[in-house]
């Protein structure tokens, strides 16, 4: 990754750490010198909070005197006041100074925050001074205009530093005023970077010019080009180069600038694509700009590019023989460049000693900390499959390929053992589970904290529950919900069951969808809304089910044109069929839906009607799987519950895009999965769908979804002779978006998806999928996901989790008449 700025600070400034006065900043005049002598003894007592921030760097932290540094700690401290704190504070003797001297100042100032908080701050370089202006102006920060919480000031301080703390404070009316109108969240977002000062200076002069043409972009876009390190040299280069990129012979869109600029390292990484996409372009390289930009669009962007350039024709050949899009997808995350020269360096070896196939390497390559991963994987593989252990290579090779690949191997190593054993009884399958996510060391780390008390009164949750909310991304975080929010949400004004609260939290975006009942549930099912609390939990228990229920507040509270004609029960069976997604396609405005609706109603034979199940009964069906303990056994159980034959059951399900296999076993594919497979069952052609997309399809597709059911409306007929036929010939037909598989065909199978010759936006990638759990985009060591990363990726509907069902999928068949006919009763018309 290319680094952007030094931290590490300049002799002249190593002299004067913590104390230094900065003449140009009015907060700095104000700020007063730290006694260095005063000691924490007899401090209140302040709350722990484990965090997952790793140490920083020595070269980080500033130098100071032996003998200032051996004064200081002469004092009387107690150390078990900051036992939690993953730092050494005794290396940063300014910041525990000012800790020392005004911790109870910083207790009225920040009520919120906990040890680790403060002294995360004071670590940092300049942290010192970055805890006395915080002091100075908390208060004024609190109030109106930016009215920032505990959590925004102390982000700013720790991620932006002193300077980042004055420039938000001298400059909060005139960001948040016209004619910048930023929200207190953008505010915070520049803010909490590198260089802080100088992007909300250079946001307050370019937006207002990056809004006008030639550029035409969005509040919202300038905020996220400044929300890096070096936001201003990237701001900058966005106005010198975007009408450049824009033109033949780049063809970019404006989003595509945006992409690669909204990195560290934007400026650099725009120079980049200029100078180098006519080259990648043409032989021996083949890329298609879309791939060019894909590699762009991280961080580390410049020598992401430099690298394939370099290494592409190199990987393509003997002994490597990767394809082109393997290469790019390598390439297309933060740390290519060293993920790409690891992998010319270890696949050699891990193919022929190890006996992976170069499509686990990868697997493995293709995400944040590629390389620490595969080093891992070298080191640990041989060890994970002996005894206590016993591992297959492709469980080790699914835990790797995440971000952070290399610190779930090892905490696999670690707690294993432990975890198998009482009073956790896991299965070592389980452990996998929960390690082949973003954030495993730290869910796995979670699971051995709380499973015990979550299988205890209050809440009498199963080990297997526990492990089925834990087997996400997040896991910490939708773990740690679950122990706050189960309680509450079983009493009223919700009377959830436990049963329901683990259904909701089970999936991707778990935290944001609990929180999201909890302050939508008793609003929702109230007048005039009107929804039952069943209704809620049905919307809330799928991947994104935080946006679901809140397009669904949406369009209660000021209906949609589009969707205005739905009754709340085909609107709820909607969101149940396919989320926001399914929603947001008919708010585009499916073509020609009435017509469409009348001819397939003149197609469909009288008398069939009864056999189409009722929306309401399809979502009461769909919450009964959801909300089972042992999915198992939901089918049977099912049946029974709803009075149904099997041959009905798996009619419904077939229906809601579940196969016949899924529904038995009780493993239902999302939500988002389920949409697109009732989009390929209508005859919509290459619609696989993609993360890098937006969540809404383009009217291009749409038109292409009512060009295609008009053709299977206007196929010949007799009816149910020409349907078994079209049943068991016309199959989905595999999207350009294929993945190449590993040749492990296990549960633990890892899939990497080829690169995409597509742009950003395609048509129905939108509708599409939550990632699947081996294979997340983000930093070499990403350490927890932040609440905004999980809500990002749930809202983006990740497209690798469907890889999970492809092969069922690819199997699906196109629905007959009457099934469409179901279908478009969902539909407004």
């Amino acid at each position: 990754m290319e680094p952007i700025r030094s931290r590490t600070p300049s002799p002249a400034r190593e002299l004067q750490a913590g104390s230094q006065p900065d003449a140009v900043q009015p907060i700095a005049d104000r700020l007063v010198s730290t006694p260095a002598r005063s000691p924490l003894d007899g401090l209140p007592a302040r709350r722990m909070v484990s965090r997952t921030s790793p140490p920083p760097s020595p070269a980080r932290s500033p130098s100071f005197s032996a003998g200032s540094l051996s004064d200081l700690l002469r004092q009387e401290i107690d150390p078990s006041l900051f036992a939690g704190s993953p730092v050494e504070l005794s290396k940063h003797p300014a910041a525990l100074g000012t800790i020392a001297a005004r911790y109870s100042e910083m207790i009225a100032a920040l009520p919120e925050a906990t040890h680790e908080d403060i002294v995360g701050v004071g670590k940092q370089w300049s942290g010192a001074r970055a805890l006395e202006a915080l002091l100075m102006v908390a208060e004024e920060l609190r109030a109106p205009p930016l009215q920032l919480v505990t959590g925004q000031l102390l982000k700013i301080a720790k991620r932006g530093g002193v300077t980042a703390v004055e420039a938000v404070h001298a400059s909060r009316n005139a960001l948040t005023g016209a004619p910048l109108h930023l929200l207190p969240d953008q505010v915070v977002a520049i803010a909490s970077n590198i260089g802080a000062k100088q992007a909300l200076e250079t946001v307050q002069r370019l937006l207002p010019v990056l809004r006008q043409p030639p550029y035409g972009l969005t509040p919202e876009q300038v905020v996220a080009i400044a929300s890096n390190g070096g936001g201003k040299q990237a701001l900058e280069t966005v106005q010198r180069l975007l009408p450049v990129l824009c033109q033949p012979p780049y063809g970019l869109t404006p989003e595509q600038v945006v992409a690669i600029a909204s990195h560290n390292g934007g400026k650099q990484a725009l120079e980049t694509v200029e100078r180098l996409l006519p080259v990648l372009c043409k032989p021996p390289y083949g890329l298609t700009p879309n791939q060019v930009v894909a590699i762009a669009s991280n961080n580390g962007g410049k020598p992401a590019l430099e690298t394939v350039q370099r290494l592409l024709p190199v990987l393509c050949k003997p002994p490597y023989n990767l394809t082109p899009n393997q290469v790019v997808a390598i390439a297309s995350h933060d740390g290519a460049k060293q993920a790409l020269e690891t992998v010319q360096r270890l696949l050699p070896v891990l193919c022929q000693e190890y006996g992976l196939t170069r499509q686990q390497v990868v697997a493995i390559a293709s995400n944040g900390g590629g390389k620490q991963a595969l080093e891992t994987v070298q080191r640990l593989l041989p060890v994970l499959c002996k005894p206590p252990y016993h591992l297959t290579p492709e469980q080790v090779v699914a835990i790797a390929s995440n971000d952070g690949g290399k610190q779930a191997l090892e905490t696999v190593q670690r707690l294993l053992p432990v975890l198998c054993k009482p009073p956790y009884h896991l299965t070592p399958e389980q452990v996998v589970a929960i390690a082949s996510n973003k954030g495993s060391k730290q869910a796995l780390e979670t699971v051995q904290r709380l499973l015990p008390v979550l299988c205890e009164p209050p809440y009498g949750l199963t080990p297997d529950q526990v492990v089925a909310i834990a087997s996400q991304d997040g896991g910490k975080q939708a773990l740690e919900t679950v122990q706050r929010l189960l309680p509450v949400l079983c009493k009223p004004p919700y009377g959830l069951t436990p049963n329901q609260v683990v259904a909701i939290a089970s999936n991707h975006g778990g935290k944001q969808s609990l929180e999201t009942v909890q302050r939508l549930l008793p609003v929702l099912c109230q007048p005039p809304y009107g929804l039952t609390p069943d209704q809620v939990v049905a919307i809330a228990s799928q991947d994104g089910g935080k946006q679901a229920l809140e397009s669904i507040f949406t369009q209660l509270s000021s209906p949609d044109p589009a969707l205005a004609a739905l009754t709340n029960d085909r609107l709820v069976a909607l969101a149940c069929l396919g989320g926001r997604p399914a929603l947001d396609a008919v708010k585009k405005g499916l073509p020609h839906a009435p017509e469409l609706i009348t001819r397939v109603h003149n197609r469909v034979p009288e008398g069939t009607a009864h056999l189409v199940a009722d929306h309401a009964q399809v979502v009461r069906v769909l919450s009964f799987f959801q909300c089972h303990s042992h999915p198992a056994q939901a089918f049977d159980e099912a049946m029974r519950q709803f009075g149904m034959s099997r041959h009905g059951l798996l009619q419904l399900f077939r229906r809601v895009g579940v196969t016949e296999l899924e529904a038995v076993s009780g493993t239902l594919p999302p939500a988002s999965e389920r949409w697109h497979r009732i989009l390929q069952a209508l005859g919509v052609k290459g619609a696989k769908p993609s993360s890098a997309s937006a969540q809404t399809p383009s009217q291009e597709s749409l038109d292409a979804f009512a060009d295609s059911l008009e053709h299977e409306l206007d196929a010949p007929s007799p009816m149910h002779e020409a349907d078994q036929a079209l049943a068991s010939n016309r199959k989905r037909s595999r999207s350009e978006s294929s993945v190449n598989r590993s040749s492990a065909q296990q549960a633990a199978e890892v899939r990497v998806p080829e690169q995409r010759d597509a742009p950003p936006l395609l048509p129905l990638s939108s509708w599409g999928v939550k990632r699947r759990r081996t294979r997340i985009g983000g930093l070499p060591d990403p350490g927890m996901p932040t609440d905004g990363e999980l809500a990002a990726s749930s809202a983006a509907f990740c497209e690798q989790d469907a890889d999970l069902f492809a092969g069922a999928a690819e199997d699906f068949p196109v629905f007959d008449q009457e099934e469409i006919a179901w279908l478009m009763t969902l539909l407004p018309h």
